[in-house]
């Protein structure tokens, strides 16, 4: 399954991993009658072949592309690099993107054995050939399915390790990972209980977004380092101007002192927005009125949470310190400049706030419900609270624009 419980694809591999029994050969004209006969089921993917191991299936893929597929997608099927070799100058691995199909089927070790003992490398060295060449066949522009040879065997052998492979073939963009159990030795509750934890700890895609969850939470927590380091140089601006006045010159003036007089400049106009802060009493209500502002948030948002069905992997609820820190990222996201509305600034923080504690499973269906409403809840009451200023206080609108109707008259007199 890929994106969504909802939608099955099925991958066929008959035409290349279903040929290699004893006495068993097709000819190109062979599999092409098979393929539409697949096509025709509905199948989604269907392996043609090695393209880079004989010239009867590199004849299949330059045939198969004049042929317009109802359902189905060609796939052609190779190996990570060699080990010790660049990628760009591994001939299968050219040769996979040669066959020119839309999708390409990449294999990697997943076991420590098969890396160590068959391949003859390091397990650094194997997380940097699946990388790099999922990597390599992404920059072609083919969609890659990365399947993970012996997984299970590797899983028993070192699970950790295991999941770095998954991660590194992710890393490198792969869309859709296969788990494989080579040897067919796995029993089904085996495969089930494995198959369950790789999805609730690997880094899966976000709902409909083209991001992954380690993605999102790495770029949501680059955010809040960002903007915690531009408080940190506002408050030294506030507390000891001169002295970050000099060293703002002094380190950014070697690069361009136009560009530190600008930085300067702004993070003083800032810092000269704090100054009420220095009557207590103001910074007293000021720090209050904050808290009970984004506490009150943060509320909504548990309780709406709790309301649509947003749970752990566990099945445990949310709680309200997570609702907390999710605010908190949602409300950094925010100061990022956004269309009308913010919309799409708006769902991409509450899809960062969630990455940071939920599975993969809870950005469709209940993930999914809960962000559109929470954003449609933040609309209408924007709505309601301007409508609201604006009914109370026609008299004081109008006694602004008059006087900015006087202003014109009073300069030229």
């Amino acid at each position: 399954m890929n994106r969504n419980d909802a939608d099955v694809e099925l991958f066929d591999a008959t035409l290349r991993d279903g040929t290699q029994r004893e006495g068993l050969s097709l000819s190109c004209d062979d599999k092409l009658r098979i393929a539409r006969r697949l096509d025709a089921l509905g199948v989604t993917f269907i392996e043609g072949g090695w393209p880079g191991s004989n010239p009867k299936d590199a004849d299949f893929f330059r045939r198969a592309r004049e042929i317009p597929w109802r359902t189905a997608t060609i796939v052609a099927f190779g190996a990570t690099r060699r080990a010790g070799c660049k990628v760009e100058d591994d001939l299968s691995v050219r040769a996979l993107v040669e066959a020119r199909t839309k999708a390409c089927s990449v294999f990697g070790k997943s076991s420590i054995l098969h890396v160590e003992e068959v391949l003859r490398t390091t397990r650094d060295e194997n997380l940097r050939m699946i990388e790099e060449t999922v990597a390599y066949v992404r920059a072609a522009g083919r969609r890659v399915i990365y399947d993970a040879e012996h997984f299970f065997d590797g899983w028993r052998e070192d699970a950790a390790y295991a999941l770095e492979t998954l991660r590194a073939a992710l890393r490198g963009g792969a869309e859709t990972i296969v788990l494989c159990d080579t040897n067919g030795g796995s029993m089904p509750w085996q495969i089930a209980d494995t198959v369950t934890t790789v999805r609730r700890t690997l880094d899966a895609r976000v709902g409909k977004l083209a991001v992954t969850v380690g993605e999102v939470r790495a770029y949501g927590f680059a955010m809040l380092g960002l903007f915690t380091v531009a408080f940190t140089i506002i408050a030294v601006f506030y507390f000891a101007r001169g002295f970050a006045h000099r060293a703002t010159i002094a380190i950014v003036g070697k690069v361009s002192m136009k560009l530190a007089e600008k930085l300067t400049g702004m993070f003083e106009k800032f810092a000269s927005g704090l100054a009420f802060l220095e009557r207590g009493r103001d910074a007293g209500w000021f720090l209050v009125e904050t808290t009970l502002y984004w506490g009150a948030n943060a509320l909504g948002m548990w309780l709406l949470a709790w309301g649509c069905g947003v749970t752990h992997a566990d099945g445990t609820a949310i709680t309200f310190g997570e609702a907390c820190a999710m605010m908190g990222m949602l409300g950094a996201t925010l100061l990022i400049p956004g269309p009308p509305g913010m919309v799409g600034v708006f769902q991409a923080g509450m899809y960062a706030g969630m990455a940071m504690y939920f599975s993969r499973d809870m950005y469709n269906g209940p993930g999914e419900a809960y962000v559109f409403l929470l954003f449609s809840i933040q609309v209408v009451f924007t709505f309601i609270v301007a409508g609201y200023f604006l009914a109370t206080d026609r008299k004081n609108l109008r006694a602004l624009k008059d006087a900015e109707t006087l202003a014109p008259e009073a300069e030229a007199t």
